[in-house]
């Protein structure tokens, strides 16, 4: 299977860093490994110079981009602290900062109040699009290059592969 290099300068694992036999004997499913490590070690180094950018810690940065990806259907605050591990305690805190930046805002459920729904601000929502701009238009180029049948192959891939890495069970219990 055609793939990158395998050196750190090109997003691939360190030379010395081995996936042999003893976990994968099949050069296509390593060769892929290799690939889809770069892709997350790519989209962690851009999610921490957006971070870096906006002086936010890492963590409070992923809480905004899970409120952002769940626009359509807004997440309250009990189910961002279950996507991201934390204690209701945490998750305020976390919040509170995002609040306090601008980012995010808290909605009260119109009929319980008890309910509060989290979303992106206007301003939080510009920021995100104008810092992953440039990356937004590389990806859709990159698609572009697929037919429709590629891309559903690829999606089918991508979910499969992101459930065998982290499982609904957590990765130890699978």
């Amino acid at each position: 299977m055609e793939g990158m290099e395998e050196t750190p300068e090109r997003g691939g694992t360190p030379r010395h860093y081995r996936f042999d036999g003893e976990l994968f004997g099949d050069d296509d499913a390593r060769a892929l490994l290799v690939l889809l490590r770069a892709l997350t070690d790519g989209t962690r180094r851009l999610s921490d110079a957006f971070a870096k950018e906006l002086e936010l810690h890492p963590s409070d940065l992923r809480a905004a981009e899970l409120i952002g990806q769940h626009w359509h259907q807004p997440l309250r605050m009990g189910e961002l602290g279950a996507l991201l591990g934390l204690s209701s305690g945490a998750i305020t805190g976390t919040v509170d900062r995002l609040e306090r930046r601008g980012l995010v805002e808290r909605q009260r459920d119109g009929e319980d109040r008890r309910r509060t729904y989290l979303r992106l601000t206007p301003e939080g929502e510009a920021a995100a699009v104008d810092f992953y701009r440039a990356s937004a238009a590389r990806l859709q180029e990159a698609v572009a290059g697929f037919d429709p049948d590629e891309r559903d192959v690829i999606a089918r891939f991508l979910a499969e592969a992101a459930a065998a890495v982290w499982p609904a069970e957590g990765p130890d219990e699978a």
